[in-house]
């Protein structure tokens, strides 16, 4: 049976342990995983390698939240990439075994009972309790002052090892999974994720062992063993076998062995013919996956996007009882066949206030037909001619015209058929009572202003008697409705306002939320994220919500507040949804978080985008922007301390994990261009980064870089040894075209003309335009593009 895939996009995470395989990681980055992700992209799919073990900042050395984004990271890895997702790379080393970045508070206070006085001092000094996680647990500090030198901090978490590992034998029994935090290695906690206790490992997990044949017991092989107190770690060499060997009888067919031969300082091997084995092994999975991979029509497409989309807006929903009570009473009463246009402030929550309202509808009426876009969340949404072509499809026309004004005029008709037509049955029978149609359209003004879309006269003027129409846009009652003022058609300048044309009850205004239902909306997301609030710290967040009573702004507050430790005073909140956007975006600008350079050419890059980027698209555009790296080597002691010649070229992994765990909460990840892009989660926050980081001269550079990327890539996504077999056949199957080049190149390109040159026609900008588009590659691409 033929599966259906969401996304062909496999990230494979690697574990392996740190120093003592350098040399094999660095060569499955430079060897195998490009050739993997050659092999995908020519195929329709995308290939990444998530190596953590590389690269990493002092910042994210310091902060002790390594373990925890490898976690989630790995969590990434299994939800994107069912199969192949996972890789183990082990040595002779059972590797770093952490402090557990967080523990239970109740299992902590239980664990400081079997100790002496001092030595309960020295590890509550340096585990807080936070009694906002819910429940309670005691956090591991971050590194500062003299513990910022490693030799130092090393010292230190040896010490604190012994305290916690003294309480622990006291406490848990041997056979206590909890003990495993403890004991186990960084490796061998994510191989027990990723591996023994992940889904169906034995088809897609492989495992490569290299072990080194008479390696010194002394100093000269320090990097390759696990030395503790200058002595060869007894306890880690036998976790290290048993772990091989468990490993060994899990995955029977997945496990490659190879042997190392010690000369001089190091290991000598075949790193070649083991980067030849990932390949062939991670490429006979992807093979299986992409044999059994059905591509779901664009409409199906279309229109789980936007369900799945609703659904997401809907998890935590609160309070607007008696606008739901409006909506629905339109829905199901005689109201006047008109429109019904919710509309409110920017962030005021018509967005997940149309999501619900369409779900209690499909809850209540499963069998009537619906129609429900998000303007924005897919390309074919944003645009009027594919938005209308997608709903006269999806509403049964098989010929859906190509002609805007007939495309128009199709979809009116749709809407405005009379009752006595819909209930007109085939060969003139009559039928009871028409079947019955609802459409939602929400935040019609963020249409792009592509013939006049957002201006919105393609709007039926009435409604047929079974019909219903659901709009919401931005603005106030009535007459303040921002992008219906002026509602006139652009051929015909009398055609009547079609907004001022509809009676006063077809407006629905969302005003601000109640305050009733912001505190049990903001105890709603706490529970999710086992997180709540000291009193003070709550009462903060409540007092700056009376002045910004927007549920955007409660959002925005908590994904703040959700970081926010039980000892912080209350922090100061903003009052507004572009200062809490700006508190955001300088926090992570910080030195010690992220760096302003990093920071502002990520969300940049993310914001030009015409239709978002892919995390590798992202990931190669910061590896070749040159402040970028270089501020990458100015921010790692590992990299500073190289030649200029030997420092990383692509942003490692480690550094961009970091950055996505924080602005995961912000961001959306759809497909598009056949691929998965990443967006702002919320318009405002793209405005806000657009205000920040996208000036006049940072737009030039931005756009031009972004088009000298995607000028690079070929037009087409195989390669001519794929395409040669086919070249004979009499019906030969279309070229599979870079969708990602033809969709973006034209729109950087285009941007980039009007920032550098304003209105001057002539200029290098825009001759660039004008190149490309009578280039025939581009207009052949494109016409491919657009038939498949």
């Amino acid at each position: 049976m033929r599966q259906q895939r969401r996304d062909l996009v496999f990230r494979v995470f690697v574990s392996s342990t740190f120093d003592d395989l350098v040399v094999e990681r660095n060569a499955l980055e430079q060897e195998a995983f490009p050739a993997l992700r050659t092999y995908c992209q020519e195929r329709g799919a995308r290939f990444q390698a998530i190596d953590l073990r590389w690269g990493v900042s002092r910042e994210a050395a310091l902060d002790q939240r390594t373990m925890n984004i490898c976690r989630r990271e790995l969590q990434r890895c299994q939800e994107t990439s069912p199969r192949p997702n996972f890789l183990v790379l082990l040595g002779d080393r059972y590797g770093w075994r952490p402090l557990p970045p967080q523990i239970d508070a109740v299992e902590f206070a239980e664990l400081c009972e079997r100790l002496s006085d001092d030595e309960r001092r020295r590890l509550v000094e340096w585990y807080d309790r936070d009694d906002n996680a819910v429940p309670p647990e005691n956090v591991l500090a971050s590194r500062t002052g003299e513990f910022v030198d490693g030799k130092r901090w090393s010292d230190k978490e040896h010490e604190l090892r012994v305290l916690l590992l003294k309480g622990v034998d006291a406490v848990l029994e041997p056979s206590d999974p909890r003990r495993r935090r403890y004991t186990e290695s960084a490796v061998h906690q994510e191989i027990r994720a990723g591996a023994f206790e992940g889904e169906g490992p034995q088809g897609h997990v492989f495992c490569y062992f290299r072990e080194i044949t008479a390696l010194p017991e002394d100093g000269r092989a320090a990097k390759y063993r696990d030395i503790c107190s200058g002595a060869i770690d007894e306890d880690a060499r036998r976790r290290h076998g048993d772990l091989k060997s468990q490993l060994r009888e899990f995955l029977p067919m997945n496990v490659r062995g190879y042997s190392a031969r010690w000369l001089g300082d190091r290991p000598e091997w075949d790193v070649s013919k083991f980067c030849d084995d990932v390949r062939r092994d991670l490429q006979g999975v992807i093979d299986a996956e992409l044999a059994l991979f059905e591509q779901k029509p664009r409409l199906e497409h279309e229109q789980r996007v936007h369900a799945e989309f609703a659904q997401a807006r809907t998890t935590h929903f609160r309070g607007r009882t008696s606008a739901r009570d409006i909506i629905q009473a339109y829905l199901d009463g005689n109201r006047p066949r008109g429109p019904l246009v919710v509309c409110g402030l920017p962030g005021c929550g018509k967005t997940s206030l149309l999501a619900k309202a369409w779900a209690d509808f499909v809850a209540r009426e499963p069998t009537t037909q619906t129609v429900v876009r998000f303007i924005g969340v897919t390309p074919g949404s944003s645009d009027l001619r594919s938005l209308l072509s997608g709903v006269c499809r999806e509403l049964g026309v098989g010929d859906v015209p190509t002609e805007l004004s007939e495309l128009i005029a199709v979809f009116c008709e749709l809407l405005e058929r009379s009752a006595a037509d819909q209930g007109r049955a085939p060969h003139g029978r009559s039928v009871a009572e028409p079947p019955r149609l609802v459409v939602f359209l929400d935040a019609l003004d963020q249409l792009t202003a592509t013939d006049n879309a957002h201006l919105l006269y393609w709007l039926p003027r009435g409604l047929g008697a079974a019909v219903r129409l659901v709009v919401s846009v931005q603005g106030e009652q009535p007459s303040g409705v921002v992008g219906l003022a002026p509602l006139r058609s652009p051929e015909e300048d009398e055609q009547p306002d079609i907004i001022r044309g509809l009676p006063a009850a077809a407006f629905l205004e969302v005003g601000p939320l109640d305050e009733g239902s912001a505190a049990d909306l903001l105890d709603t997301w706490l529970e999710s994220a086992d997180r709540t609030l000291q009193s003070t710290q709550r009462h903060e967040v409540m007092r700056r919500f009376a002045n910004c009573p927007l549920p955007l702004f409660l959002e925005l507050v908590f994904e703040e507040a959700r970081r926010w430790r039980s000892w912080d005073d209350a922090p100061h909140v903003a009052d507004s949804i572009e200062g809490v956007l700006d508190g955001l975006l300088g926090r992570l600008e910080r030195p010690q978080e992220h760096g302003p350079v990093l920071a502002e050419r990520a969300l940049a890059y993310l914001a030009a985008g015409r239709h978002g980027l892919a995390e590798d698209e992202l990931i190669d555009l910061l590896s070749t922007d040159a402040e970028v790296m270089t501020s990458v080597h100015e921010r790692s002691p590992i990299e500073i301390a190289k030649a200029s010649d030997e420092r990383v070229r692509r942003l490692p992994t480690a550094i961009w994990a970091r950055l996505y765990a924080d602005l995961e909460p912000y961001l959306m990840r759809r497909r598009s261009d056949g691929t998965v892009v990443l967006g702002f989660h919320h318009r405002q926050v793209a405005d806000a980064v657009c205000r920040r980081y996208l000036g006049a001269a940072a737009r030039l550079r931005v756009h031009l870089h972004q088009a000298e990327y995607f000028a690079a890539q070929s037009y087409w996504v195989e390669s001519d040894a794929m395409r040669k077999p086919r070249r004979g056949q009499r019906s030969p199957s279309p070229r599979l075209v870079n969708v990602r080049k033809v969709v973006e190149l034209p729109h950087h390109r285009l941007e980039a003309a009007k920032a550098g040159s304003r209105d001057e026609v002539a200029s290098q900008y825009w001759d660039a335009v004008e190149h490309l588009l009578t280039d025939w590659d581009f207009l052949e691409a494109k016409i491919e593009a657009a038939q498949s």
